[in-house]
């Protein structure tokens, strides 16, 4: 277990695998445009983001 004071790498490893997945799924939709791979990518990820924000409680 780490010390307390690390806690926060947790949250930076879900949220980069967060957009780790979101990137590859945009990109996998985006057909290798960049814009629209830029679009679709920030679309999943406000998506997945919303979702788990929502569903953890996060916002409160």
């Amino acid at each position: 277990m780490i010390p307390a004071e690390y806690d926060w790498i947790a949250i930076v490893l879900i949220g980069a695998a967060v957009v780790f997945i979101s990137d590859l799924i945009g990109n996998t939709i985006s057909f290798s445009n960049r814009f629209v791979n830029a679009l679709v990518t920030s679309i999943v990820f406000a998506m997945i983001f919303g979702g788990f924000v929502y569903y953890f409680g996060l916002g409160a």
